[in-house]
């Protein structure tokens, strides 16, 4: 958390957007939810003040998983369709993978193995 304010400070904010993900996956790994989701949100506001798809597309991954960690479904569908979507402006097709992967296991678990499909 020191490291997203000095990097705020220096004004390296794509680099901030994406360590206030990398808190709130640890957060989440933590079962701390709550201090994830704020995390997130944070790093999806800078993204979209900064016009930075990559960090939004990360935050809004990062929050799909914490509404599926809280069994939110319809939530978690909606935050990773958005993550998916900012996605068509980034190149990483790690992430890429890791949205679709969470997107399609969502799928799966819910009874929609056709929509999941063409995500695997």
């Amino acid at each position: 958390q020191r490291r997203v304010h000095l990097l705020g400070k220096l004004e390296s904010f794509t680099d901030q957007g994406a360590d206030m993900c990398v808190v709130g996956h640890c957060l989440l790994r933590l079962n701390d939810a709550k201090g994830a989701e704020t995390w997130y949100q944070k790093a999806r506001k800078l993204g979209a003040d900064l016009g930075c798809y990559e960090t939004e597309c990360r935050a809004c991954l990062g929050m799909g998983r914490v509404r599926l960690f809280l069994d939110q479904v319809d939530e978690a569908e909606e935050l990773l369709r958005n993550a998916l979507t900012a996605f068509e402006y980034v190149d990483d097709e790690t992430l890429e993978g890791d949205i679709k992967q969470n997107l399609a296991q969502m799928l799966l678990n819910t009874g929609r193995h056709e929509e999941a499909g063409p995500l695997i």
